[in-house]
């Protein structure tokens, strides 16, 4: 059930790795809709928050983030009421301003307070000290939302660590590294640092660059369908199994995780999909709103490019096998209804597919089971031909 509180404001306080509605009701980072990579506030965050809706089944608040930096008061009595009357386990925030988290979340060297007492107390200079490197971009470190790398400060005689902070990178990145440099065309990144030492110590550090800079949202989804492109269509493929889940095919074939660009396989699915002219798109986009996800993750095959779908129907599962772009029939095999067949008949089906490339369709298809079936397509007519597939496939999924 909704329940929309218009122009109700609430006050949440975000200390550590929790965020607080009341002095005893808190929610951990991941709950309140925050990126993965952050763990943890190093600065107490106190923000005004504005009441969206309120979905009671879900104890789902959805609110707007009206001040980062609301002054720090204590839960109103009609904040008490409102979380006593309304329970939250979770807050959807639908717009977070990305940059505010920064200062709240990345550990600060030193603060400006206590660099100014302790030069002061001690009589001791700050001196300030400025570089400018180009600095390959392998010896560079990906990480939650920086990159990291080591210099050689002579002042100290030793090598400290520079970060540069850009909120749309991850770690997993740093397997993909060449990826970025093709698309910046540069081997390396030109860093401006500042540091600020006093005597032997370094009391502060800032680094940027032009090219970490240019990272953004938009090169990332170029290079992720680079990837795509790359790792899966033009890779030669020499592994005894055929049918993988997503996260094998990035393991396999892309040695990295998969969580690097998408959070789940419809993501990747929609990809392949906008990346290459899929021929089948409409019968592609059909099988996938029918598909079982809580029952089976969707299946891909490298050779020819395609999808193995798990369908319920009224008395049996469907496992349904249709190519990207190639003139296939749509492979379809039935099954009892229950776990342990579908997981005997997902291994058969794998060494069919295996078979089919070494021998050929024909030789399956001459000597097709009973459990097995096929819709043909026609290809005359785009729309006409769509239509037609559905209906002789919907009369199969029983």
């Amino acid at each position: 059930m909704l329940i929309y509180s218009p122009m109700q404001t609430l006050l949440l306080k975000i200390r550590d790795d929790k965020a607080f509605l009341l002095p005893e009701v808190s929610l951990s980072l991941i709950s309140i809709s925050l990126p993965e990579w952050i763990k943890k506030f190093y600065t107490t965050a106190c923000w005004k928050i504005s009441v969206l809706q309120y979905e009671s089944n879900k104890r789902l608040l959805t609110a707007e983030i009206l001040d980062y930096d609301y002054s720090d008061i204590d839960f109103s009595e009609a904040q008490f009421e409102y979380v006593s009357e309304h329970p939250i386990t979770a807050i959807n925030f639908p717009r977070i301003a990305t940059e505010k988290l920064l200062a709240f979340t990345h550990a600060p060297y030193v603060s400006k307070s206590a660099v100014t007492d302790t030069l002061q107390a001690n009589s001791i200079p700050a001196t300030k000290i400025q570089y400018q490197y180009s600095i390959p971009i392998k010896k560079f470190r990906f990480g939650y939302g920086n990159v990291s790398t080591e210099i050689y400060v002579e002042e100290l005689r030793k090598e400290i660590e520079i970060p540069i902070f850009n909120i749309e990178i991850r770690p997993e990145f740093d397997a993909i590294k060449n990826y970025f440099s093709n698309t910046l065309k540069t081997k390396k990144f030109d860093v401006d640092i500042e540091l600020t030492l006093a005597g032997s110590e370094v009391i502060d550090k800032k680094a940027t660059s032009v090219q970490v800079e240019l990272i953004n949202k938009q090169m990332i989804e170029t290079i992720r369908f680079e990837f795509i492109d790359k790792s899966f269509f033009k890779k030669k493929i020499d592994i005894e199994h055929s049918v993988f889940t997503s996260e094998e095919m990035f393991q396999h074939f892309a040695e990295m995780n998969s969580s690097a660009f998408y959070d789940n396989e419809n993501q990747l699915f929609d990809d392949i999909l906008n990346i290459k002219n899929a021929r089948h798109y409409r019968q592609l986009r059909y099988l996938s709103s029918l598909h079982t996800h809580e029952i089976l993750k969707l299946r891909f095959v490298l050779k020819p490019f395609s999808f193995i779908f798990l369908i319920k129907g009224q008395s049996k599962f469907h496992i349904v096998w249709e190519t990207l772009d190639t003139e296939e029939a749509t492979y379809i095999w039935h099954t009892e209804k229950n776990i342990p067949a579908l997981k005997q008949k997902l291994k058969d089906i794998d060494n069919i597919i295996n078979t089919i490339k070494v021998q050929g369709k024909m030789v399956y298809l001459n000597d097709r089971p009973g459990d097995f079936s096929t819709v043909i397509h026609d290809y005359r007519s785009l729309t006409d031909g769509f239509i037609k597939w559905k209906a002789d496939l919907d009369q199969r999924l029983i």
